[in-house]
């Protein structure tokens, strides 16, 4: 049944690419982001680091990124006569584990070399096609593995809405209410049974609808999205006759961006049940469907409330914040330490921004969890102090130089350090870090 729904997909899509041709103009797109820097503390040795891309930092970024990370997409497009136009998107991405710095070469290909702590990953490879559409000349079609729509906080790194993966579907139709887009996303969870895949791995197949209406006007200085994914674990033969579990569950999201005094901010709710229970919890949120519990521990429902933005003061005084708060319910209170698990995070950046290229930063964070397997509250506060330098070469290249210092305090920056004492409560951390986005 899933190579017939693919083959139909196939045919689809290709019968509406072939009746365009491509007399176009031909179009090439390099993109990409980059983060690297060096730094130590007063105690000596690298500094520790309490969050990541993967997991969010929820006392702030600024002066907590160990690792390099750098993401390189290609593009090729052609435009064609009528609006149409066609793109082939890809994208690798590279990291280092956090605190590898291994001098002037690190390998992701030679196991057992103390310089192979790195990871080179495919991220994206998609076609994308606009303007092919009779009834919605504006939409688009896609098929292939993409980052859909993703929406973040980013000074947290944190992705709270971000579907993405393998998939195909319908973008941007204009319903006069706002733009409606419909993808079918898929994604793997572990299994027990069943026959296993091309890498030796037993797994169930987890089919994703993902439903989105964007740019609904509210008014002249407010628009609001809804996001609505639902995913089901798709047993096969043997999963079934094993009965493997293949729960489903569904992951809502509505967002507002609105502009007061001059500011840009964001507001947004979220709620996620059983096997999505995580989407309204973690970072990457959507991309994870948990088709059946592990152990007591995992959620059984969560729910997020998001506040960030930009707000100028002044003509040089401005401040970014954010404001986070998840609340969840175990599946169990049994061998649970804490079966409500809650996060608070607060963080505010004021900066001054002395000409067009340098600003003085302040950034102030806290962050309070208490997941499931947490006996005690976990605290950490954050103070860092930073001088940027961000010539914006185009509108699209902002590279940034970065010097910081600071420090972390609380029981999570305690604990952080086994074999010292003091752990990393206090500990003065400097350095230089370089980002880059074009």
């Amino acid at each position: 049944m899933k190579n017939v729904k693919q083959t139909i997909l196939a045919i689809t899509i290709g019968s509406l690419f072939v009746s365009g041709t491509a007399t176009a103009n031909e179009l090439f797109d390099f993109t990409g982001y980059a983060r690297a820097g060096i730094s130590t503390t007063s105690d000596g040795g690298e500094q520790g680091c309490f969050g990541s891309g993967a997991d969010g930092h929820y006392a702030g970024r600024l002066g907590d990124e160990c690792e390099t990370y750098m993401e390189l997409g290609f593009g090729k497009g052609f435009e064609l006569d009528g609006d149409k136009s066609v793109y082939v998107n890809s994208r690798l991405s590279y990291e280092t584990a956090q605190g590898a710095q291994f001098n002037d070469y690190q390998s992701g290909t030679e196991p057992g070399s103390p310089s192979s702590a790195s990871d080179i990953a495919l991220r994206e490879i998609n076609v994308v096609a606009n303007g092919y559409l009779d009834f919605a000349p504006e939409a688009s079609i896609w098929a292939g593995k993409r980052f859909y729509k993703r929406r973040d906080v980013g000074l947290l790194d944190l992705f709270y809405l971000n579907n993405s993966g393998y998939g195909a579907g319908l973008e941007n139709v204009s319903t006069g209410l706002g733009d409606f887009s419909a993808a079918w996303m898929v994604a793997d969870q572990d299994a027990f049974a069943g026959k296993a895949n091309a890498s030796g791995f037993r797994v169930v197949q987890v089919n994703k609808l993902d439903l989105r209406l964007d740019n609904i006007e509210l008014s002249d200085n407010a628009k609001l999205g809804l996001a609505m994914i639902y995913g089901s674990g798709d047993l096969n033969n043997s999963q079934d006759v094993a009965k493997e579990p293949s729960d489903s569950g569904f992951f809502l999201s509505a967002y507002a961006d609105y502009s007061v005094f001059e500011g840009t901010h964001t507001a947004v709710i979220q709620y996620s049940n059983d096997a999505m229970a995580d989407s309204a919890w973690s970072n990457a949120s959507g991309s994870k469907v948990e088709t059946y519990a592990t152990w007591e521990g995992n959620l059984d429902h969560s729910l997020r409330f998001i506040a960030y933005g930009n707000q100028p003061i002044s003509e040089t005084l401005k401040f970014d914040y954010s404001l986070l708060y998840a609340q969840a319910e175990t599946l169990s209170s049994v061998n649970v330490s804490e079966d409500k698990p809650y996060r608070l995070s607060m963080v505010i950046s004021p900066y001054y921004q002395w000409d067009d290229v340098h600003a003085t930063r302040l950034e102030l964070g806290y962050s309070q969890q208490k997941e499931s397997y947490n006996v005690e509250d976990q605290d950490l506060y954050k103070i860092m102090l930073v001088q940027e330098f961000s010539p914006q070469l185009t509108d699209t290249l902002t590279p940034m130089l970065r010097a910081y210092a600071g420090s972390f305090f609380g029981n999570v920056a305690e604990n952080e350090r086994g074999a010292n004492n003091d752990g990393e409560d206090g500990n003065i951390r400097f350095g230089v870090q370089m980002t880059a986005s074009w």
